[in-house]
């Protein structure tokens, strides 16, 4: 995954613009849910180094691929992106 990461944003800065994107999100009950949503993602990446150890450790798998990164990429960039980047990944 490191090898696919090239932009020049830092961890903290993604850290800090995901917990911003949960707390201003409609898709929760209430505040108090939105709340611990963002205190659990912020334990989540903190403690267990969780942007890091995906960037530089993390290799997704073919079936990684499909489950999570394939519809949004084609949804947002079209089918040649993600076709682009499944012939990037070989393991499955």
């Amino acid at each position: 995954m490191e090898a696919m990461w090239n932009m020049d944003v830092s961890m903290e800065e993604i850290h800090q613009r995901i917990l911003k994107s949960v707390m201003s999100s409609s898709e929760f009950e209430n505040e108090l849910q939105k709340t611990f949503v963002v205190a659990l993602l912020d334990l989540f990446i903190r403690v267990n180094d969780g942007l890091n150890f995906f960037v530089n450790y993390y290799e997704p798998t073919r079936t990684d691929l499909v489950l999570f990164f394939k519809e949004p990429i084609i949804e947002i960039f079209g089918e040649e992106p993600y076709h682009q980047l499944e012939n990037m990944i070989r393991k499955d």
